[in-house]
């Protein structure tokens, strides 16, 4: 029942252009997300799949600095057969940032009149990673992604642009 509601409440983004599912919440992560939402703090946009393969199994919030007090931000975690995927974040906190870490390459893309920008590469770790951030609506949003073979930097972007055209709605 809680899925059905998230479904129907939820803006859904999908980096195909066929149709494509919302992304399956694992119990405990529908637990977490159920308590988050008691204490007031919703998703404004979520992500959807063709990959059935794809599933929630984590939703949390932490708190970033800003002048006068902290800011929520709402996390999901994206995993595929227990492999991490991405983070999804969102948040009212205003994020910056001008620097990218070496040997990574800047990533820019753009949807509706709004800017994504970030970075992918080497993480230093012996991964692939790519950052990608957005502002839209006084929101905040974050892709954190390990990049894999079933997950490209294309891949992301592409999510990025679909997340930014379902909230634009």
């Amino acid at each position: 029942m809680l899925v059905a509601a998230i479904v129907s409440s939820i803006l859904v983004a999908c980096a195909q252009p066929r149709q494509c599912d919302p992304i399956e919440l694992a119990p405990a992560a529908a637990a977490s997300l159920a308590s988050i939402e008691q204490g007031g703090l919703s998703p404004l946009a979520w992500p959807a799949s063709c990959d059935g393969r794809l599933r929630v199994t984590q939703v949390f919030a932490d708190a970033l600095p800003e002048p006068g007090g902290q800011v929520q931000r709402l996390n999901v975690v994206v995993d595929r057969n227990g492999e991490r995927g991405y983070v999804f974040s969102q948040t009212a906190a205003v994020l910056a940032f001008t620097r990218i870490p070496p040997q990574t390459h800047r990533v820019e893309a753009s949807a509706d009149g709004v800017t994504v920008s970030g970075f992918a590469g080497p993480a230093g770790t012996g991964d692939d990673i790519a950052y990608l951030r957005w502002r839209s609506d006084d929101v905040t949003y974050e892709l954190h992604a390990a990049l894999r073979p079933w997950l490209t930097e294309q891949d992301i972007v592409s999510l990025a642009v679909a997340l930014i055209e379902s909230t634009d709605r």
